[in-house]
């Protein structure tokens, strides 16, 4: 059934706290509040594309307000196969009269000073602890932690999806060191096209690369992908065109000079 209302804490509309650190990502968090299940808090099947569509929003930027709202301890993700799944923090069932909080972050049964709240103030409350969030890799400290405690552990190159995708392209992964170079760069395919960038769109940038000769293991490829044009006799061909054509063209044209001395 369609759904024709969602219920916000009063704590997120009337601390100016919440004001200040999520901004204009209200507007995203709204939206998760509304396709989250509402038992769990949890959003299943989380695709920033669609979720850009619906929004009618650049998916860039709605990838940078939800890794905000992420950094902020608003909620976790977790990379999926296809997707992500989303987890609302201090999530409370609007149908339920108990009041139970459920995603509480790790720590936060600690004694803090407690506000009275209203019946009416539940859903996506949180006191602005990140230790629980799982980050992605465009995080500041590129590192995730699972449990409070732990010793932060860099991002494994098969938890990052830009690196994932290099992978398919290259069928080997880049040395750490170019992991920032990766994710910028398949990010920049993304913005170019208005979607995210997949194999197939990065696929003729490389083999084009390594027809020229040029050293497979070079990452210099990823800036035709960029901007979306490939280099060819000192200037930019567009890519869209197959391989072969010039040589077809250049093949009519002897032939009629030919025909043309005879």
């Amino acid at each position: 059934m369609k759904r024709l209302w969602i219920s916000i804490k009063r704590g997120l509309i009337r601390d100016a706290n919440h004001r200040v650190r999520m901004g204009e990502c209200i507007w995203l968090f709204q939206y998760m509040l509304d396709v989250a299940d509402w038992e769990s808090g949890v959003i299943l099947d989380w695709k920033d594309q669609a979720a850009a569509d619906d929004m009618q929003m650049p998916i860039r930027t709605l990838r940078e307000q939800r890794r905000k709202l992420e950094e902020e301890g608003y909620i976790s993700s977790l990379q999926k196969q296809y997707g992500q799944e989303i987890t609302i923090k201090n999530w409370t069932n609007p149908r339920s009269y108990t009041g139970e909080v459920l995603n509480k972050k790790q720590g936060s049964n600690k004694a803090e000073p407690k506000k009275k709240e209203s019946q009416g103030d539940i859903q996506g409350y949180t006191q602005g602890s990140s230790q629980d969030v799982t980050p992605t890799y465009d995080s500041k400290d590129k590192h995730q932690t699972s449990k409070e405690g732990e010793t932060p552990k860099p991002l494994k190159a098969n938890q990052i999806p830009e690196v994932v995708l290099f992978r398919a392209v290259v069928r080997r992964y880049p040395n750490h060191s170019n992991f920032d170079d990766v994710v910028k760069a398949v990010s920049g395919v993304s913005q170019r096209l208005g979607r995210d960038a997949t194999a197939e769109d990065l696929k003729p940038f490389y083999s084009a690369w390594t027809s020229k000769g040029y050293k497979p293991t070079n990452l210099a490829w990823l800036e035709w992908a960029v901007s979306g044009q490939i280099p060819q006799n000192g200037k930019a061909a567009n890519i869209q065109e197959p391989r072969g054509f010039q040589g077809i063209r250049d093949f009519i044209q002897e032939g009629q000079a030919i025909d043309a001395a005879q």
